[in-house]
């Protein structure tokens, strides 16, 4: 219940300090960690993960950064990709040590993970050189 207040309260401060442009990027980023876990990783037991990361290929991963360095236009940007990254990977090693693999639910996770903190990074205004 504490974690749902949280990530609840990142995401009303940071809705209030970014735009809609930064918005749509911490989604792609939030996709982009989906992607991540799909193709480097198995899955925990047989369910809907299973089914994904068996058709998910390296060619997709390559893809899917498309859109990724698209939207990297600021240090901002790359900033909060590089931190989704490290947010994702943590979770794949977690889940991995956990349960053996990735799991649908551990999937949405990472969504949701990556796009609050992403939108978080964004709405701190880091000043960069």
């Amino acid at each position: 219940l504490a974690f749902l207040c949280i990530y609840f309260l990142v995401l009303y401060h940071s809705f209030l300090q970014v735009s809609a442009f930064e918005i749509a990027i911490s989604q792609v980023f939030a996709k982009f960690s989906m992607l991540l876990l799909l193709t480097t990783s198995k899955p925990s037991w047989e369910g809907m993960a299973a089914y994904f990361i068996e058709f998910a290929r390296k060619r997709d991963l390559l893809i899917g950064a498309i859109p990724l360095t698209l939207s990297i236009i600021q240090p901002e940007t790359l900033i909060s990709l590089a931190f989704v990254v490290f947010i994702t990977f943590c979770l794949r090693y977690y889940s991995i040590s956990r349960f053996g693999g990735v799991s649908g639910d551990v999937i949405g996770a990472a969504n949701c993970l990556a796009f609050a903190s992403s939108l978080l990074i964004l709405s701190l205004q880091i000043n960069t050189i």
